[in-house]
């Protein structure tokens, strides 16, 4: 959102001060002097010898310090399904939040403010989107707890991580969110975490009774999670047949023919290819063909896109995944109990 996009139904400042120094001539620098501490090991001794705070792990980067007026006029605004959005994008840190507006039951505005942050995992995809693999990757926990999370991407990029590849999750709507009065305390809550170089939380400490309530709703619904995994369970096995008698999705619905037909072609000219195409369905609940395959070959590879099963080892797999996913849905049900009974 430009300047002259501001939110036009919330409250802020009539008058914007100017900033000061431009931001994309602050960001070119920015760039330029990372690509020489990459790729100019002597270039990066002088830099250091002249004041700049880099090693080979650490990249340091100094901005001016946020106030909430420049946040309120960067902000983008989205609208979906009637709730508007408000995203902020740092430049220098790459740093990225979100504010969701909702209305309260007395008809008054509420802002819940989170920021986006890595989770510590990587991902790899294809050209249609799909995810091809995904995996963890320690050092973006450890970078982030060493230099915090306003070096965390340039630090990584340092070290040869495409952070292009990091996965960022945010927070959702809880018993215990923390809401806001207004965008502007929002953009004040943004601009002190960039100021302090730490993560936004978005979540309050609950009250012993909140804590009983919440425990208790998260037992009520363990148990309607796992009997409807049941019922699920057993419709895959009335509707099915074959080799795929048993399997069903995360929603709860056999496997369509069509998913039948394309793991049938893999069986009958199985191909590295073919594999990598189709490893990532799920045929019982939330597992998939490479989980299944892991889970009944102990020579089966847990990350790459190297090697692909035997049709006779994924035939097994497919089948020992519908008797172990049987098991545990049987075993959690007697740990939940019968529906309407479970009290905390």
């Amino acid at each position: 959102m430009t300047q002259s996009d501001k939110p036009s139904d919330d409250t802020g400042p009539d008058t914007i001060p100017s900033a000061t120094s431009s931001f994309s001539l602050e960001r070119y620098y920015r760039e330029w002097v990372e690509n020489v501490w990459q790729c100019l090991p002597e270039a990066a001794r002088e830099l250091k010898e002249a004041g700049a705070e880099c090693d080979s792990n650490t990249i340091a980067i100094s901005f001016n310090c946020m106030n909430a007026s420049e946040i309120l006029t960067n902000f983008v605004t989205r609208v979906d399904d009637d709730e508007r959005s408000y995203d902020y994008t740092h430049l220098d840190t790459g740093r990225r939040f979100s504010v969701r507006r909702s209305e309260r039951a007395d008809g008054k505005n509420r802002f819940f403010l989170c920021e986006m942050h890595p989770n510590g995992r990587m991902l790899e995809v294809d050209e249609r989107g799909g995810i091809v693999r995904a995996w963890d990757e320690p050092r973006i926990h450890e970078t982030e707890s060493r230099v915090g999370p306003n070096e965390l991407l340039a630090t990584l990029r340092s070290m040869g991580i495409d952070v292009d590849r990091l996965v960022f999750v945010g927070a959702g709507y809880s018993v215990d969110s923390i809401y806001h009065k207004s965008l502007e305390t929002c953009a004040e809550c943004i601009a002190r975490a960039l100021n302090d170089n730490v993560r936004y939380t978005a979540y309050r400490k609950l009250s012993p009774e909140e804590e009983a309530s919440l425990e208790h709703l998260q037992a009520v619904q363990s148990v309607e999670y796992w009997h409807e995994e049941a019922e699920a369970a057993k419709r895959a096995e009335q509707q099915g047949s074959g080799l795929f008698k048993g399997c069903y999705t995360m929603m709860g619905h056999a496997l369509e023919q069509d998913v039948q037909q394309r793991i049938l072609t893999y069986l009958n000219a199985p191909t590295l290819r073919g594999w990598l195409e189709l490893r990532s369905i799920v045929i019982a609940g939330h597992i998939t063909l490479w989980q299944a395959w892991v889970a009944a070959d102990v020579l089966a590879p847990r990350s790459g896109d190297k090697g692909f099963p035997t049709p006779k080892i994924l035939r097994l797999a497919i089948r020992q995944c519908i008797r172990d996913r049987r098991r545990h849905i049987k075993k959690k049900i007697d740990e939940v109990g019968p529906r309407g009974l479970r009290s905390v």
